[in-house]
Order: structure tokens, then C-alpha cells, then sequence
């Protein structure tokens, strides 16, 4: 199921967690931010938005579906070449299980956000990563 916060704002956003809680925080969070964020419960349904829509950051959690979800989204993303400038930053609690995928996220030109989230460094983060728009 995706939800959709949508007002007028500078960056397009998808949000992949399994815990309701944390979709629902940082949609509200993005979405005051004045970000249009889209918010997704599983990493393929995430992977379907985000082929999509396109959108200029995605923040996903490492564990849904499977352990490896989040990094699975990350890899399959970056096979199509309209999908290299999108930040993906990949989220999990299990900091260990993190570190231990952290070469295969950088290989991917993901970004690690270990849980739980410090929220200025979170949209500080995200901000510095996206290009200046011309």
C-alpha cells in the first residue's frame, strides 16, 4: 500500500520501512520539510514507485521482506542508468548487519543511515547528497 504526502516541495522522496511507525514519522517529517514523499511498506513495492516516479531520494530500510531488502532495491535500481543519480540511503536498526553490507551499499552508491535516526543528520544528509538544481 502507498501513501502519499504530497505538499508543494523541493524534492521527491520515497520512504520504504516494514514498521508503520517509522513510515508514518517520516512522511510527516519529509512532508513538512515541504518535500513530495510517497511511502511504501516493502522493498518491492518500493522498487515499483521508485522505477515509477523517479524520484530523487529514496530512504530504505535494509530488512522487509527479506534481510536484504533494502540492498536488493539498491542493486536492482542501479542496473538502469535513469536511476544513477537518485540517493539511495539504506536504513536498519541491526547496525552490525549494516556494517557487514557496507562495501556492497558504497559499490552502489548507497548511503548508510543507521537506526535509530538522528533527524538533522538524516535531512542534513540527504540535502548535502542531492546535485544543486542548474
Amino acid at each position: 500500500m502507498v501513501t502519499e504526502c504530497m505538499p508543494t516541495g523541493s524534492l521527491s522522496i520515497v520512504v520504504a520501512d516494514d514498521d508503520l511507525a517509522i513510515v508514518q514519522f517520516l512522511c510527516e517529517l519529509l512532508g513538512d520539510e515541504g518535500h513530495q514523499v510517497r511511502c511504501c511498506s516493502s522493498g518491492a513495492e518500493a522498487q515499483g514507485v521508485i522505477l515509477r516516479t523517479r524520484p530523487d531520494v529514496a530512504i530504505l530500510d535494509m530488512q522487509m521482506e527479506t534481510r536484504d531488502a533494502g540492498l536488493r532495491v539498491l542493486q536492482n535500481l542501479r542496473q538502469y542508468s535513469e536511476m544513477a543519480h537518485t540517493v539511495v540511503m539504506i536504513c536498519s536498526a541491526d547496525n552490525h548487519f549494516l556494517e557487514l553490507h557496507r562495501e556492497a551499499i558504497m559499490c552502489h552508491r548507497g548511503v548508510l543511515a543507521p537506526k535509530p535516526f538522528d533527524i538533522l543528520d538524516l535531512l542534513s544528509t540527504m540535502n548535502a547528497l542531492i546535485p544543486p538544481t542548474p
